[in-house]
């Protein structure tokens, strides 16, 4: 089992594809393409977490559990700023939470500046693609911020093992 980590795939979010110049024609086109992508790299025994704005849902649309059921694997997700409850049915109670990969503490939280100045590595969604990685000078050690957005990405999610090669 591996774990995989993404952000602000904002299925059926036509507006994302202008706003964050995604090379997508509309919400289905985008839709699928993220779907599949995702499903190249996570295997059916994998855990991803979604840090956060997962999609948006207007009438027509494909709601919550129609598409997490068509992506692979076991889906953790916490809850971003364009994830409402009432709307995608997705009802996520998780704001922020710390796991452990090898021996590092790692925080996970939508929004960058609800980082945690606890933990060395802090993975976020929320900033689209303004960056990849930050850091910031914490009092004891460096504060890592790594984007795990889709639009950083190339749309793929992305493991720990990638965010190793790219931090060290």
């Amino acid at each position: 089992m591996r774990f995989w980590f993404t952000a602000d795939m904002h299925f059926n979010h036509e507006r994302s594809i202008l706003l964050c110049k995604r090379p997508f024609r509309d919400y289905k086109h985008m839709n699928e393409e993220l779907i599949k992508r995702f499903n190249e790299r996570v295997k059916p025994e994998d855990l991803t977490f979604h840090i956060g704005d997962f999609m948006f849902c207007r009438s027509g649309q494909p709601k919550f559990r129609e598409l997490r059921d068509r992506l692979n694997g076991t889906l953790i997700c916490l809850e971003g700023n364009h994830d409402y409850k009432s709307r995608n049915g997705m009802k996520t109670v998780i704001q922020n939470m710390v796991i452990r990969q090898e021996d590092k503490h790692i925080f996970l939280t939508h929004d960058p500046a609800n980082y945690s100045n606890r933990y060395e590595y802090n993975l976020v969604g929320h900033v689209h693609g303004l960056w990849k990685q930050l850091t910031l000078t914490g009092q004891y050690f460096p504060i890592k911020l790594i984007n795990v957005g889709v639009d950083v990405r190339n749309y793929y999610p992305v493991c720990w093992d990638d965010i190793k090669k790219e931090i060290t």
